[in-house]
């Protein structure tokens, strides 16, 4: 319900209000200081419409709404990650888990003061959790671009990190919903060689992981920058895209269809001009431009 109304509107109102005795002013006032919900309070306001009221008295009534009657898209006060939070570097990747706990990677050590390598975890609120319940232990030792909470609740994460908490994990690595190393998802060799390791991660429904980045090849086999792993983290070698994209993967998507987008710096895909973009087939295959056809594409 909207409560607007120009100052105008309530002018002629002033002097009746004035003329008023004290008696009357109370009980008005009264509800003016009310800790009422803003729709309670709104509706006060549109009562006290119909009687004589000075201007500065509906004025009052309006700035004691509540602060979190906010008008949308403002700052959100209650969440507060005691800024600056994450220091050491840039937070790259941002994921809510379905109880509302927030996940940050990126290139940082310490988040609110307090030790955290490159992964960490919000309440929703903003606060840093604990690591009594979220305990990474020392992190990623690189960079974090990727954050993917799957359905059962566990963490994926993709960068430029070649150890997690100790253990060898390169480029990808899962976390448990504690925030443990996940040693049940074994990646080999992991994603390496290229530049860059993985940028990007995308979760199919079979469960099966998409990965995209400089990396040219995962666990010791050939795959140029994209590359589908199974749940386990094994590579998957039904999924081949050939000669691979000649330049970074930088975001990948799956359709509901299962086809695959992926977006970067690269200009072919298996040999094939493609300007930046391009769709695959389930299988990895480059798709024709037949059915997927978009010119000369970005023009990087």
């Amino acid at each position: 319900m909207s409560v607007g109304r120009s100052c105008n509107d309530f002018a002629p109102l002033a002097s009746r209000w004035d003329m008023k005795p004290n008696a009357m002013r109370k009980p008005m006032m009264t509800q003016l200081h009310s800790s009422a919900p803003p729709a309670r309070a709104a509706r006060r306001l549109t009562q006290l419409r119909a009687r004589p009221m000075g201007l500065w008295v509906a004025l009052l009534l309006i700035l004691a709404l509540p602060l979190h009657a906010q008008v949308a898209g403002s700052l959100d006060l209650g969440f507060d990650p005691d800024v600056p939070s994450a220091s050491g570097g840039n937070v790259n990747s941002v994921a809510v888990q379905a109880d509302g706990k927030i996940l940050i990677g990126g290139q940082f050590s310490f988040v609110s003061g307090q030790p955290r390598g490159r992964i960490a975890r919000f309440h929703t609120n903003g606060t840093l959790e604990s690591t009594l319940t979220f305990h990474p232990g020392t992190g990623a030792d690189g960079e974090v671009f990727a954050v993917v909470v799957l359905a059962d609740g566990k963490i994926l994460m993709g960068g430029d990190f070649t150890i997690v908490n100790g253990q060898p994990r390169a480029g990808i690595a899962r976390l448990e919903t504690n925030g443990d190393l996940d040693t049940s998802f074994n990646p080999g060799l992991g994603a390496t060689g290229g530049f860059g390791g993985v940028r990007c991660l995308a979760v199919q429904t079979n469960g099966f992981i998409l990965i995209g980045g400089g990396f040219t090849s995962v666990d010791g086999v050939g795959r140029n920058r994209i590359a589908r792993l199974e749940e386990d983290g094994e590579l998957d070698l039904l999924f081949d895209t050939g000669l691979g994209a000649n330049n970074r993967v930088n975001a990948v998507a799956v359709q509901p269809d299962g086809k695959i987008l992926i977006g970067g710096n690269f200009s072919l895909v298996n040999n094939l001009s493609r300007g930046r973009i391009a769709r695959l087939e389930t299988n990895g295959i480059v798709e024709t431009t037949a059915t997927f056809d978009t010119g000369t594409g970005a023009d990087g």
